[in-house]
């Protein structure tokens, strides 16, 4: 119904490499793919448009998403504004 209770869905790809030890589908991640000072975490440009790459590829072909994610039947998203306060507080759609 309208007010019923939903869990938090995601869909993303499987982002892990071994570095520069590429992984069956071929996928590396180089130092040139992070920020000098970034700790290994922040990606440069090349591995923010790496990481969104895959991202977009995933979400328009895997079967979980691309029928929505395709989609040009128009549907909309209601804004939602969340506070600090409503951090511990569930989500109801």
């Amino acid at each position: 119904g309208a007010n019923a209770p939903a869990p938090w869905l995601a869909w993303a790809p499987y982002y892990w490499a071994d570095g520069i030890e590429p992984r069956s589908d071929g996928l590396i991640w180089e130092c040139s793919d992070y920020e000098e000072d970034g700790g290994g975490f922040h990606h440069s440009e090349s591995g923010k448009l790496k990481e969104t790459d895959m991202l977009f590829d995933f979400l328009y072909n895997h079967e979980s998403s691309s029928s929505w994610f395709r989609s040009t039947s128009g549907c909309t998203f209601s804004p939602v504004s969340v506070t600090e306060s409503d951090a511990d507080k569930d989500v109801q759609l």
